[in-house]
């Protein structure tokens, strides 16, 4: 599959961040990328947008030293870029000051969006762990729950820096895996099929569905809630409400 073995290709750097940042942390980046997800909720920007921007916001923090008062500037135009490329029709730069309450001006975007491309060679495609699920799902013939919970699992992966050291792949089949295994208990979760189509098998994707899993128990009680609150909407099925709760009891 080319998608496989292009998947490396612009995948950010795991520890990029630490490497490079000595004003920002994991806990700064967070904060950032679940801003981001309230945004993109907020003006109904795809899912392909929202990943897209994390994934250049990623590269550039670990190419380019930054400080904290600029970080939601570049989070900005991470978007920005990506709202160009993904939407058909992109939120205007006007918008993007709104987003921001006018704390920045239409230039500061422009510079920073001028900044984002020099800095990464004007090369912003990459692979999505989100075509590889949708592929997966498609061979999984998995209900529409099973699509919206494997989505809820990825956004929220978001949030936790961890899960860059894997490959787009292996967290879609891994996330997928979770929600099979949440929803369908009494069924082979993982057949020879699926094994040979998503190329990993259960003992391969184990270190990523652990950590997944535990991204996925934590979200209860983590203060940052937009992609909770974003799946708790009837569109998704409520998803997030239903197994926030059974985790919040556990």
């Amino acid at each position: 599959m080319n998608l496989k073995k292009n998947e490396h290709i612009n995948h950010p750097k795991p520890h990029g961040l630490e490497e490079t940042q000595t004003l920002i942390n994991e806990s700064c980046r967070s904060l950032v990328v679940d801003w981001l997800v309230d945004v993109s909720t907020q003006y109904k920007l795809s899912d392909d947008s929202l990943f897209l921007a994390v994934n250049l916001l990623d590269r550039y923090i670990s190419i380019k030293k930054i400080n904290t008062k600029e970080f939601q500037l570049i989070a900005c135009g991470a978007l920005f870029i990506a709202c160009k490329f993904e939407e058909i029709y992109p939120p205007e730069i006007i918008d993007f000051c709104l987003i921001m309450n006018n704390a920045f001006s239409r230039n500061d975007i422009l510079r920073i969006e001028y900044e984002i491309l020099k800095t990464l060679d004007f090369d912003i495609l990459c692979v999505s762990p989100l075509v590889f699920l949708k592929r997966f799902l498609d061979v999984s013939k998995s209900a529409l729950k099973a699509f919206a919970l494997s989505n809820f699992i990825l956004e929220i992966s978001l949030l936790e820096i961890k899960t860059l050291k894997y490959m787009p792949s292996l967290l879609a089949a891994s996330s997928l895996y979770i929600s099979r295994k949440l929803l369908i208990r009494n069924e082979e979760l993982w057949n020879e099929d699926m094994e040979f189509y998503t190329g990993y098998s259960v003992n391969q994707m184990e270190d990523c569905i652990v950590l997944l899993y535990k991204i996925l128990k934590c979200i209860p009680n983590n203060s940052l809630c937009s992609s909770k609150n974003k799946y708790s909407d009837k569109k998704f099925l409520e998803i997030a409400k239903e197994y926030c709760q059974k985790n919040k009891a556990s």
